[in-house]
């Protein structure tokens, strides 16, 4: 778990990194008086790994969710649904999670986990009745004992 948050820590980083570098090489760009269609070209560039570097981000998003709602036995929404995932490349089958898509799971998974943990209350609850119960029962009996 820690492994994954580093992870998506270090991709969102890099991807804020990579904007923040291409803004500064197109702000001095244009302070030098380079050409439009260099600029263009600089722009194009950045869209390009700046959308790479966030996708990159969105996967390891999308598989540390997936992993914890396998854990939790939450189910994945439907692949099929283009408002939930996206394949980022033709050529790859990688889906990843849309923002909705990571929203909605997020929300299942904490359901889950407050379901999960009503019932480990519950249990414990029980736990502590019937403990109780017990420990009356044996008080009672020791009484009983004594007095005979």
């Amino acid at each position: 778990m820690l492994r994954e948050w580093l992870e998506i820590r270090k991709a969102t980083r890099a991807a804020m990194e990579t904007e923040r570098n291409y803004d500064r090489e197109i702000a001095e760009a244009n302070r030098k008086n380079v050409s439009d269609e260099r600029i263009r070209a600089l722009e194009c560039e950045a869209s390009h790994f700046i959308d790479e570097a966030w996708a990159e981000r969105d996967s390891a998003i999308t598989k540390s969710l997936c992993r914890e709602a396998g854990l939790l036995n939450v189910p994945l929404p439907d692949l099929n649904d283009p408002e939930m995932w996206h394949r980022e490349h033709a050529y790859i089958c990688e889906c990843i999670l849309t923002d909705k898509g990571i929203s909605t799971l997020r929300k299942a998974i904490r359901e889950e986990r407050e379901a999960q943990s009503l019932f480990s209350k519950g249990i414990k609850a029980l736990r502590f009745l019937l403990w109780a119960i017990a420990a009356i029962i044996g008080a009672i009996a020791a009484l009983v004992g004594v007095l005979k």
